[in-house]
């Protein structure tokens, strides 16, 4: 079992090794009670799906989609007589909320986006964006082919940076992955 005592730095090429062969025997003991947790939770699932829960629920989601129809269609024919557009109940509230406006295609006139845009260029080209943005891809394309004008860009006020970060993967690394998604999934 893992304590928790404080150990001294590593200083050397050997007690480096010794901490990565230490770090990875947790891991692969932490793999075995990962993936045991996952199996644990995934029957558990199943046991609860198999039973006469799932069924009830399914008939309660059915049945409050059905209600959930009924209401919206007598909303529609009642609501001309409110006084707003919703009613308040001692059950809670139903009735209409206007959404966010959100521009639509009038297919008869453009029947894509693409379409639109052509028309809108000519007719209202205030609707039109026109981003100016970097093409940093370009740019690092460029780094790695060698071409690129490193004092041009420099003087452009930008340059390309390649930082190094520390990282530690063990060979149970992998496995302690793969066990941790299981149980995502589970």
């Amino acid at each position: 079992m893992a304590t928790n005592k404080k150990k001294t730095g590593i200083k050397t090429e050997a007690e480096a090794e010794s901490a990565m062969l230490a770090l990875a025997e947790v891991e692969s003991e932490l793999v075995s009670y990962v993936t045991a947790e996952a199996l644990a939770v995934q029957k558990a699932r199943q046991k609860f799906y198999q039973g006469d829960l799932a069924v009830r629920k399914a008939g309660l989601e059915y049945s409050a989609e059905e209600i959930a129809k009924r209401l919206k269609d007598y909303a529609k024919s009642a609501v001309k007589g409110w006084e707003g557009k919703s009613r308040e109940t001692p059950g809670g509230t139903f009735g209409f909320r206007t959404g966010k406006p959100a521009v639509a295609l009038v297919k008869s006139i453009a029947k894509t986006f693409e379409e639109a845009l052509v028309n809108i260029k000519a007719r209202c080209p205030q609707f039109n964006r026109r981003v100016d943005t970097l093409n940093k891809e370009l740019i690092i394309q460029a780094h790695n082919e060698e071409v690129l004008d490193v004092d041009r860009l420099y003087l452009c006020g930008l340059k390309v940076e390649q930082k190094e970060t520390f990282f530690v993967k063990t060979s149970a690394a992998t496995a302690l992955g793969k066990a941790r998604e299981k149980l995502k999934k589970a």
